[in-house]
């Protein structure tokens, strides 16, 4: 099971053998939940349940006589995995190389240098003569409106696409 949620009370609990475990409330647009974490997890998630930002929750269900029960595995900052899908995103920027100088291409290449991120960029070099050339770039940029559009006013750069 993995839920989006903000913890919205922390009940610390001890074991019989003094091992330190929580009472989770769970709050998220649809309702709230209760769940568990067990000593394991809890010495590891202990300081990121307490932050007061939304998690991403990865746990295991089980059914049981009293009730279901939710014991929470993991946890990372929601903002962190909103991220991921950039992850997967490849950035395409096509360049047409009359109009081009070196002094664009430093540009180019300070503005990319200025967003640093996971994503893979690709340059489609087209040349007057009609011949096109697809260079990857070893760079990786984190994706967003500004970066494109900073990319699109730079004279010689004919396109910016976004690959998800």
């Amino acid at each position: 099971m993995a839920i989006g949620a903000l913890v919205s009370s922390l009940r610390p609990m001890r074991s019989r053998k003094g091992d330190r475990w929580a009472i989770l409330n769970l709050q998220d647009m649809t309702g709230q939940l209760e769940a568990l974490v067990f000593p394991e997890a809890f010495a590891r998630l202990e300081t990121l349940l307490k932050s007061d930002v939304p998690l991403l929750l990865r746990g295991r269900v089980t059914l049981e006589d009293a009730g279901t029960r939710v014991a929470i595995q993991e946890a990372q900052p929601l903002d962190a995995v909103a991220g991921a899908p950039d992850a997967t995103a490849r950035m395409r920027v096509r360049i047409d190389l009359s109009a081009m100088d070196e002094f664009t291409l430093d540009q180019i290449k300070t503005v990319l240098a200025g967003s640093p991120g996971p994503c893979p960029i690709a340059f489609d070099i087209f040349d007057p003569d009609g011949s096109m050339a697809t260079l990857a770039s070893n760079q990786r940029v984190r994706i967003d409106d500004r970066l494109v559009s900073r990319l699109q006013e730079m004279p010689g750069v004919g396109s910016v696409e976004v690959v998800r």
